[in-house]
């Protein structure tokens, strides 16, 4: 028998009806509840809950659970514990790791905006010995952020909070920094709190923008770096010698890796003149986005000059950029000015070693 236009709409439309026997027919009122209403009702049911309300009708399981206006995930809604066993810290790592996993993948299939609100203050006190390893990335809001773990060695930070606060670290020796918003206080910690507050770090990395450029000439000491990462955006003829305040803030430095990158900046640092400082350990350089130009040459003689014991020096017209997590990622760049005069720079650059057994690479 040939279903009438009603018929097909109610069906087109997922709403559920019956027969009864007296073939009088009898809605079922809760599927006809109106789509924007119903993703208004499950908003303030938990995201578990919503999802269980899904076998109530057939129409129910169309709704998409990204309808979802208020999500709160937590170990319960996620994985179904118990809420006094996380608060009473008997969840076993497994289990963390399924969390954010869970997290991880209902955020990247969900294609609307996305707000995230984030504690103000992040807090992280482990007494476990476990913990090697905190990456930090884009936490926005943050705005202090403590960190207190007898067995972390390794922290990287990518965000706009206004202060770090390491309470008890003991073993960190690896640190990477980007702020992504300046403040005054990001300058004056990274240049002077920082090596208070790490005196047994050994291998720095940070980002240098024009918020945190140009370097302080004076800067606390940072006792046992051995190996120091920059990536500084800036414009093309900002004075580099200014970096050499970090390169002598760390006496038993062993490895210089720079990074540069072009940025677009009317500041192009201080004309000032910077004095000779001998670097007794350093051993090898690596500069990334070298193409010869006059600030870049200048460095390099200083580096020539004063590194004594320096084995190695590599100039290489690649970019490189750090992406967290030991990620990276190179750029090839060709200039055809820089490689009419390479071989030029090259001779120039062999006439300054202090140390003629300096190897000087060009790639």
């Amino acid at each position: 028998m040939p279903k009438t236009a009603t018929e097909v709409q109610k069906k087109e439309d997922g709403i559920e009806s019956e027969i009864s026997g007296n073939g009088i027919e009898r809605n079922d009122r809760l599927t006809e509840v109106p789509r924007d209403i119903l993703s208004f009702i499950l908003s303030f049911v938990s995201f578990r809950d919503a999802i269980k309300s899904r076998i109530l009708s057939r129409r129910w399981k169309s709704i998409c659970p990204f309808m979802l206006k208020n999500l709160d995930f937590n170990p319960h809604s996620v994985l179904g514990i118990d809420k006094r066993r996380w608060l009473s810290n008997r969840v076993s790592s497994e289990d963390l790791c399924k969390f954010v996993r869970g997290v991880d993948q209902f955020v990247e299939l969900y294609k609307h905006e996305k707000n995230s609100i984030l504690p103000e203050a992040f807090r992280i006190h482990v007494l476990s010995l476990r913990l090697k390893t905190l990456i930090l990335h884009d936490c926005y809001c943050l705005q202090k952020i403590e960190i207190y773990s007898a067995s972390l060695t390794t922290f990287e930070y990518t965000g706009q909070s206004k202060r770090l606060s390491f309470l008890h670290v003991p073993l960190l020796e690896k640190v990477h920094i980007k702020f992504l918003v300046g403040y005054k206080n990001h300058t004056r910690y990274m240049f002077n709190a920082l090596a208070k507050d790490l005196p047994q770090l050994q291998i720095l990395s940070v980002v240098l923008t024009k918020n945190e450029l140009p370097v302080p000439r004076r800067i606390t000491t940072f006792s046992y770096l051995k190996q120091l990462e920059l990536f500084v955006l800036a414009s093309p003829d900002y004075n580099l010698l200014s970096l050499t305040s970090l390169i002598n803030a760390a006496p038993l430095l062993q490895k210089f890796n720079l990074s540069l990158h072009n940025w677009r900046s009317e500041d192009t640092g201080s004309e000032e003149q910077y004095s000779e400082h001998a670097h007794l350990q350093l051993k090898e350089v690596e500069v990334h986005g070298f193409c010869g130009t006059s600030n870049q040459m200048e460095l390099a003689i200083y580096l020539l000059n004063n590194a004594v014991s320096l084995d190695r020096m590599t100039l290489t017209t690649q970019r490189r950029s750090y992406r967290g997590d030991r990620k990276w990622t190179s750029t090839s760049f060709y200039w055809i000015e820089w490689e009419n005069k390479k071989e030029h720079a090259y001779d120039l650059l062999l006439k300054q070693r202090v140390n003629s057994r300096t190897n000087l690479v060009f790639l």
